[in-house]
């Protein structure tokens, strides 16, 4: 699940960072500079958000929702 979460929160930061870019760029057009790139180095979502996101991510792999639905009973027993 750990690669799940790095990879979704790589995507996450990639879109977020494109985003901002184009909306920097089309305000400072405005006056004359060019944004060619931004960066974000550092992206975190509250510890719910992370869990729903996990949730969901391990629903998505398994495909199945009674499969889920007994690993995460077997998981609240442990």
């Amino acid at each position: 699940m750990k690669h799940i979460r790095i990879y979704y929160s790589l995507f996450m930061q990639h879109h977020i960072s494109n985003g901002i870019c184009e909306d920097l760029d089309m305000e400072m057009c405005k006056i004359g500079v060019e944004i060619t790139s931004f960066s974000i180095s550092n992206f975190s979502y509250p510890e719910e958000v992370q869990e729903m996101i996990i949730k969901a991510a391990s629903q998505n792999m398994l495909g199945d929702v009674d499969k889920y639905q007994k690993i995460a009973m077997v998981d609240a027993m442990a």
